[in-house]
């Protein structure tokens, strides 16, 4: 199983956009501080009403600054951490992984959408963030219950949806390198769903795991291909964000061996 590889990346990555979240909230507490106030009170003026109307510029630009692009360059080589101990770990039964130029570049490509939705999901708080700016100068409100606002949104929105979408990002990468061993295999398909087993399981991966027996998949955690699909299509929703578990393909000895024949 990958759960080693995958909780490491999770906590190196919640560590680092801690560190940029925070470099990136020292930055909005300049631009707040530089608009104009009474006593602490943001004013309608006509300076404070362009500045954030113009912010959204100046708030991508600091969120770079402070580190953001720079972090998911580096989420997209850890990558390669995920591929090098997939190969020296490949649990007991499974199919070694099989690589084509075909498939570098379809993980190659994979690597390239993650990276765009991370820059749409911060781009989106970014505006989330000006809106709040702007209001704040129409409302006349508290400069310090504005820079709250803001904080909030880095805490409770881009904060959590990138990590959500950094953790669903990894398993997605392993699974399609699952896949692509598969499609360069010679022969009958048999899969074991593999993941941990914890408070945090989900109902579907409990039946997919075998802890939850189902009849439709008699034999779980071993599944052959036709199961896997039907699995798969059946518990999608369930399974799309912050998933664990994967789909390990295993030889057929190993399956019939584990089901019985």
């Amino acid at each position: 199983m990958y759960d080693k590889i995958l909780d490491e990346q999770i906590e190196w990555f919640e560590r680092n956009l801690d560190k940029v979240l925070t470099a990136f909230q020292k930055r909005i507490e300049t631009l707040i501080g530089d608009l104009q106030t009474t006593n602490g009170i943001l004013i309608y003026s006509d300076i404070n009403v362009q500045q954030a109307y113009q912010s959204y510029a100046a708030l991508q630009q600091m969120l770079q600054e402070s580190g953001f692009n720079e972090l998911v360059q580096a989420a997209q080589e850890k990558e390669n951490d995920i591929l090098k101990y997939m190969r020296e770990h490949r649990p007991d039964g499974a199919v070694p992984l099989a690589f084509t130029m075909q498939t570098a570049e379809k993980l190659q490509g994979m690597s390239a959408i993650y990276a765009t939705q991370f820059q749409s999901v911060a781009a989106q708080e970014m505006r989330n963030i000006q809106q709040i700016i702007v209001k704040s100068v129409i409302a006349g409100i508290d400069s310090e219950d504005a820079i709250q606002q803001i904080r909030d949104v880095l805490e409770n929105n881009l904060k959590r949806y990138a990590t959500t979408y950094f953790n669903t990002s990894r398993g997605e990468f392993i699974q399609a390198v699952e896949y692509a061993t598969k499609d360069e295999y010679k022969g009958e398909l048999f899969w074991e769903y593999q993941g941990p087993i914890d408070d945090l399981t989900r109902p579907a991966c409990r039946i997919g795991m075998g802890i939850d027996p189902d009849g439709r998949y008699p034999n779980a955690p071993f599944f052959t291909d036709e199961e896997r699909i039907q699995f798969e299509a059946e518990t999608a929703g369930e399974r799309e964000y912050n998933c664990r578990h994967d789909f390990i393909q295993i030889e057929p000895e190993y399956y019939w061996e584990n089901v019985g024949k």
